[in-house]
């Protein structure tokens, strides 16, 4: 419930409420995609029809999943845990793995050390959050997580490698990353543990199941040990400005939005390419708010970028009044203006006056070359490009080929 206590933190008025959290993938028929203990107590459960949660509980509060909101807070997170090992991993619903090899004198297996650790390196975000911070460690992502379930807020729980085996046994076979066919099978048989599914043998599981019940074997045994792998984020550039008052006046947004468009763009000269992805993101206290807009064409014009994403925001503004603008550069090309393969005058620059090519001529050596090559081919291979429609999405609809004959 990663997301719902995001927006708990938010929101503090609706703690101990019944509140549900609406699905975003589902946008025709609106189901709970996360609830609160008090919806559950109400026989509110997951999946289920937003009308059908009302009958069971008529008080129940649904919201609006915001996520550009959860995947700020998830991009700051995996930066900040990056001080603690180069590889960090997000598996979703607020779970982040880091891979701690080599690196055990540093931070020493001991679980108040760890938690001192962590907690250190999280102090930037709200107490609540830090708070409510559960930790595991062990060897490999199953086990760690499964340690970080039974851990307390206040207490991680540390797992040596000798005793990893004895640990996860009485640990349910739910929790096994399994098929949910192969799970109802084996509570059929009776097995509700990892401990109940080690006395079964290697064998028998196959016959059973293949060659996946001998993987959930080794997940119960601690045999598999599955790595962390690392989340590698884009590259891209980012600058932001902070409102101590906040605004709502889409003039003044543009404005500000200028403004950052001017320091992302001084960045972007250093690199030598162009910019076709743009996305704005502005935030307020109980909501948040982006724009994602692609270029036709890489770019470096303040003038056109500017265009393009402001005429974007006047036909879908933020709902409220914002503290926070962000503006991110990404999708990077090398940037080459057209101009420099299509303009003759300065591609021949520096040649003599009288072989000077200028549009719409063709000089006299050029025109020999051509009647020489008619003489000998019966046609003359050569063509000229003219310009058609420059702004197509269609690359071969800009630009035509035309015969050049004389």
């Amino acid at each position: 419930m990663f997301e719902l206590g995001l927006e708990l933190m938010r929101k503090p008025a609706l703690q101990n409420i019944p509140i549900a959290l609406l699905s975003p993938k589902r946008i025709n028929r609106r189901t709970v995609w996360q609830c609160s203990k008090q919806a559950l107590g109400m026989g509110i459960y997951l999946d289920q029809a937003v009308s059908q949660s009302f009958s069971f509980c008529p008080t129940l509060i649904v919201l609006e999943p915001d996520l550009d909101y959860y995947n700020s807070v998830q991009t700051n997170v995996l930066k900040t845990l990056s001080h603690i090992g180069p590889d960090v991993e997000y598996a979703g619903h607020g779970r982040f793995y880091i891979n701690v090899d080599g690196l055990q004198n540093f931070h020493k297996s001991q679980p108040c050390r760890v938690k001192e650790k962590v907690h250190i390196c999280l102090n930037q975000f709200p107490h609540a959050l830090v708070r409510s911070i559960k930790i595991g460690w062990a060897k490999g992502k199953f086990a760690s997580w499964i340690a970080a379930t039974k851990a307390n807020p206040d207490q991680p729980t540390i797992v040596e490698d000798q005793k990893l085996a004895s640990f996860l046994k009485p640990s349910p076979v739910s929790l096994l990353p399994i098929d949910r066919y192969m799970l109802r099978n084996l509570q059929r048989l009776g097995i509700q543990t990892l401990g109940d599914l080690t006395l079964l043998s290697t064998s028998a599981l196959v016959r059973q199941f293949g060659e996946e019940g001998r993987t959930a074997r080794m997940w119960a045994t601690g045999e598999q040990i599955d790595l962390v792998q690392p989340n590698h984020s884009l590259e891209h550039i980012r600058h932001s400005i902070d409102f101590p008052t906040p605004i709502g006046h889409i003039e003044i947004l543009c404005r500000s939005l200028g403004k950052l468009l001017e320091t992302a763009l001084e960045d972007l000269k250093h690199r030598g390419q162009g910019v076709q992805g743009v996305r704005i993101t502005a935030s307020w206290e109980e909501g948040s708010w982006s724009l994602n807009h692609v270029l036709r064409n890489p770019s470096t014009s303040h003038k056109d970028i500017y265009r393009a994403i402001t005429s974007q925001i006047f036909l879908s503004p933020p709902a409220c009044s914002i503290d926070k603008l962000i503006l991110e550069f990404f999708q990077f090309y090398t940037f080459e203006p057209q101009e420099h393969f299509f303009n003759h005058t300065k591609a021949h620059r520096g040649t003599s006056p009288n072989k000077e090519m200028t549009k719409g001529m063709i000089t006299l050596p050029l025109r020999e070359a051509i009647k020489e090559m008619k003489l000998r081919m019966g046609f003359s291979p050569l063509y000229r490009i003219v310009e058609i429609d420059p702004l197509s999405r269609i690359p071969e609809r800009r630009h035509a080929l035309l015969n050049l004959d004389i």
